[in-house]
């Protein structure tokens, strides 16, 4: 039985694909869950309008992450943390941080899981911190100091 899947489904196929699946399968566990749809004229076009939809907004998404990129070329972050009279932090400065920081001081909106932080940084001092968007990666510099507030 030809089919239309709805959904991903692990082992078949992605969403949009067209299958060739078995009667038993496909009555027995694809339908009562609803994961595809017969093939006809009309799910076709719907299918190929969807995958137009979802390649435009894949571009866009992907023009998006390089203007971010370009964006953060050469980008430098001042943070000010409370810290010891040695320089160590009382917290560290972890991903959140750092997002909140480019989207305040430089107007650029990353997500947290592109920042590739092993594990927050608890020393004063300037820090490079890996940024990867869209399969490319940027540095930037990260300067932490010692805010004087008591």
């Amino acid at each position: 039985m030809k089919v239309i899947l709805r959904q991903t489904v692990p082992n078949l196929g992605q969403a949009g694909d067209v299958k060739n699946v078995s009667d038993g399968f496909a009555r027995n566990f694809l339908i009562p869950k609803g994961l595809i749809l017969p093939v006809t004229e009309t799910n076709l076009k719907k299918v190929e309008d969807l995958k137009k939809k979802r390649k435009l907004k894949k571009q866009k998404l992907e023009d998006n992450f390089q203007k971010v990129l370009a964006a953060l070329a050469e980008v430098q972050l001042s943070i000010l943390a409370k810290a010891t009279p040695e320089g160590r932090l009382f917290a560290g400065v972890d991903r959140k941080a750092i997002a909140r920081a480019l989207r305040e001081q430089k107007g650029i909106l990353v997500p947290t899981d592109a920042i590739m932080l092993e594990k927050p940084i608890k020393e004063v001092g300037e820090q490079k911190v890996t940024i990867k968007l869209a399969e490319q990666t940027r540095l930037i510099t990260l300067k932490i100091e010692p805010s004087h507030e008591k």
